[in-house]
């Protein structure tokens, strides 16, 4: 079957992750030691990657959860709650730092300028605060690819809970065996439980294993998929 919507993530999708790969050590860490955390950068580091996941599961349900990770990671630095305007701060900061170096990853305008002009809907799915994901794309220009755009904060529920992919399909009216979810990992993944094709983008070679359709190394494979079809199992 002809694919006739490609649903995108955004982070380390569309933007690359290396842009914002600093970010601890440009931003959190220092803002931190300002006030009194005296740990290392090491273990600031550790403790930030052990705690995504758990926050992560969390998010996204009303909106005070933006702030939940700077709350957790002050915790930490400092052992206490923070006062509101501390959380503000940090959140700021962070939000500033990931607008300001988000860069497309090459290929990506002239992949949806390729969708656009072949009549294929284009959808974002962001596992995202509101205010982040559309502050980059007014950032990066690309707001105006999308047919429609769907951030976790707004729908409250990420991928893993089906409920991004299921609002996607029923505002585009495309059966689901006719789309392509493009993504990085697992949370993209699940869109292959409503039968939906996942094109996996490996850009660094990771090799993760990740249930897909497609393997792909550049956003520009997206079109070779389209005009291949079914032929094409992987680039």
């Amino acid at each position: 079957m002809p694919i006739r919507a490609v649903f995108f993530d955004l982070g380390n999708t569309l933007v690359a992750s290396e842009c914002f790969s600093d970010i601890e050590k440009d931003v959190e860490y220092p803002f931190w030691v300002k006030r009194g955390y005296d740990g290392s950068f090491e273990d600031f580091k550790k403790f930030k990657s052990q705690s995504k996941e758990g926050v992560f599961q969390k998010a996204f349900r009303d909106e005070k959860d933006k702030y939940m990770w700077t709350e957790i990671m002050a915790e930490f630095a400092l052992g206490k709650k923070p006062d509101d305007k501390t959380i503000s701060e940090c959140y700021e900061l962070v939000k500033g730092y990931y607008v300001k170096n988000s860069k497309l990853r090459e290929g990506t305008i002239d992949t949806l300028k390729y969708l656009k002009s072949n009549g294929i809907k284009i959808v974002l799915i962001s596992n995202n605060w509101e205010d982040i994901a559309n502050e980059a794309m007014d950032s990066l220009k690309i707001r105006e690819y999308f047919d429609d755009i769907i951030i976790s904060d707004v729908v409250k529920a990420v991928k893993s809970e089906i409920v991004p992919f299921k609002i996607a399909l029923e505002r585009t009216g495309i059966s689901p065996e006719d789309c392509l979810m493009v993504g990085d990992d697992l949370e993209d993944s699940f869109c292959k439980k409503l039968n939906m094709k996942f094109a996996l983008l490996d850009a660094r070679n990771n090799k993760l294993d990740v249930e897909h359709d497609y393997i792909i190394k550049s956003i520009r494979d997206i079109r070779r998929i389209i005009e291949a079809g079914e032929k094409c199992k992987s680039i």
